[in-house]
């Protein structure tokens, strides 16, 4: 039975028991084992960050007679907490920037506490000058909370941690991220998941990973962002707006794994196939229209398997692009490739039909693509009734602009749902007739 011992005074949300620490949220009881603790990353992160400092630093003294109980991962941990003199380290304060449309300004200061992220412009921040804190702990074993696009200053915080780090062990000094020096990108590859009402949107950018959100009533409602090492190491939010397939872009990106990823490589040690600069400039928007402009440039400068480049990169994009990168397809190389990836956005008519009315107003414009012909006629030989209606305004529409075969009306009194259903003769036979004009 769990009693509590003690209470930290500073923080009453807090409370030591036997076994760990009880958090009291809203009126909610959250408590944590000594491991989970050890474990998690970012414990405690809505206590005030003295207090969360604090609290470490007592599970770190109650953790040492758990040790042979605790996951490798716990005590990896526990001896960071142990080890670190924290007051060897002196305080140092570095300044960078970011640039996306503006130059945003930057000051980040380590001591003895913790790791600190003044964001001077307010580049995420409502209130420009709002200081981030980050616990030592998080920033050796997952990286810096917000982005640094510097490698020196990393390197430079790296290395006033180990040189607090007392008789380490080489596991423990090489246990901290991965330093290494942020790929270059022109343009941000770009997602967008959702509808007019409600979006979500994920920027790579040069320096680290925007994250924004908005709706129709209020516009932007959230800007955040991930830094490319919290990317790699931290574990994913269930929550996260980065899906299975945009994690292994992003991996691809930086040619290198996430430790949590779930897409982990068939073979030990494999390495992750690195995003080519064309693949990159694809990725960089998801608007139709700019990416026309790019496949035709990309014809111009005889770049090969265009088409293909465009229909791979398809497969994997979030909706918003697949959207843009069908257009493309279809607008400069009008072939099968452009029907796939159009018919692929057809499975989402079953939450919103704009999906439907999109898919089938482009064909509208493909009379002479023989995959939509094929398409179309399965659609009036299926049992999909509003594709069937659907397939008929295609068929009027390239009626009256062109296919003189295809403006009989007697051939759409024999093609109705119902005679389709109850099997008619004048329906088959006007089904047969249909079939020979498309090609089928």
């Amino acid at each position: 039975m769990t009693k509590i011992t003690t209470t930290v005074t500073v923080n009453t949300m807090l409370q030591f028991t036997e076994n760990g620490i009880r958090q009291t949220s809203n009126g909610q009881d959250k408590n944590w084992s000594i491991g989970e603790l050890l474990e998690a990353f970012e414990p405690l992160r809505e206590e005030p960050f003295a207090n969360r400092r604090e609290a470490m630093l007592r599970v770190a003294e109650m953790a040492e007679s758990l040790r042979p109980e605790l996951s490798e991962t716990a005590r990896l941990r526990l001896d960071f907490w142990k080890k670190l003199r924290s007051w060897k380290i002196s305080e140092n304060t570095s300044h960078f920037e970011t640039k996306v449309s503006l130059t945003y300004h930057w000051e980040l200061t380590i001591n003895g506490l913790g790791v600190f992220y003044k964001d001077i412009s307010g580049e995420y921040a409502p209130v420009p000058g709002t200081v981030s804190e980050q616990l030592l702990s998080d920033f050796w074993f997952y990286g810096p909370l917000r982005p640094v696009p510097d490698l020196q200053i990393r390197q430079t915080l790296v290395e006033t941690i180990k040189k607090a780090l007392d008789d380490p062990g080489d596991l423990l000094l090489n246990s901290h991220f991965e330093l290494f020096e942020y790929p270059k990108i022109e343009l941000p590859l770009h997602w967008e998941e959702g509808d007019w009402k409600a979006s979500d949107s994920i920027f790579v950018r040069s320096h680290g990973i925007d994250l924004s959100s908005s709706n129709w009533r209020d516009g932007p409602t959230y800007l955040g962002c991930v830094s490319f090492e919290h990317f790699l190491n931290a574990p994913p939010n269930p929550f996260s707006v980065f899906t299975p397939e945009i994690r292994a872009e992003i991996e691809r990106f930086l040619s290198r794994k996430s430790v949590f990823s779930k897409n982990e490589p068939e073979e030990p040690g494999q390495e992750v196939e690195p995003m080519n600069a064309l693949e990159r400039e694809i990725r960089s928007t998801d608007d139709g229209v700019e990416l026309v402009k790019i496949a035709r440039k990309m014809l111009t400068e005889g770049v090969p398997d265009v088409e293909n480049l465009f229909f791979e990169v398809a497969k994997t994009a979030a909706v918003k692009a697949k959207q843009g990168l069908a257009h493309a397809l279809a607008e400069v190389f009008n072939g099968e490739k452009a029907v796939e990836i159009y018919r692929s956005l057809l499975e989402l008519e079953v939450q919103d039909s704009y999906w439907r009315d999109h898919v089938f107003n482009r064909f509208l414009k493909m009379n002479g693509n023989p995959a939509v012909r094929r398409f179309l006629l399965d659609c009036l030989r299926g049992d999909n009734e509003m594709h069937f209606k659907k397939t008929l305004d295609v068929l009027r529409y390239w009626g009256m602009f062109g296919d003189k075969k295809l403006a009989d009306r007697t051939l759409y009194d024999n093609l109705n749902w119902n005679d389709a259903t109850a099997n008619d003769p004048d329906f088959r036979a006007a089904l047969e007739k249909v079939g020979k004009i498309l090609g089928g």
